[in-house]
């Protein structure tokens, strides 16, 4: 059953970005949307209602937003270093995201910590920093991703 109302939050919540973009001319990823907005509601309900939550599927849904994340910040990042930022990126959000589930708080805040240090140090310190090495490359895939999201 908790499947069937996480698949009804996506639905919903993904129809209602979908609106929203067209009405503010917001760029949103209305199924990125959907899914994170899910897996904050249903830790909402866990950690401050105590609900009980299926934490695989929890695990799907936040894994799912790690990886999204990653590579929607890709565009940001110097092609030099897209292999070390989507490892810096992925591996931590996955062990933070597992420590959050298992409520083991120390771990939860060393790899958020490393997490946030990487996003630090490879998106917004060296943000658009290699832009005229790519040969355009990344612009042209940029608009690809808009038309799709």
């Amino acid at each position: 059953m908790t499947l069937i109302y996480a698949l009804s939050s996506i639905i919903i919540i993904t129809g209602l970005t979908m609106g929203l973009n067209k009405l503010t001319n917001k760029k949103i990823c209305p199924v990125c949307a959907g899914v994170a907005l899910t897996w904050v509601g249903m830790l909402t309900l866990k950690f401050f209602f105590g609900y009980t939550i299926d934490k695989t599927l929890l695990a799907m849904l936040m894994g799912g937003s790690a990886v999204g994340i990653s590579y929607y910040l890709d565009s940001y990042v110097p092609i030099r270093y897209y292999l070390p930022w989507r490892f810096l990126s992925v591996v931590p959000g996955f062990v933070a995201v597992y420590s959050l589930l298992a409520e083991n708080w120390i771990v939860f805040i060393v790899f958020l910590t490393v997490w946030l240090t990487s996003l630090w140090f490879f998106v917004l310190k060296n943000k658009k920093s290699d832009s005229g090495s790519d040969g355009g490359k990344v612009a042209e895939l940029e608009k690809e991703f808009d038309k799709c999201c």
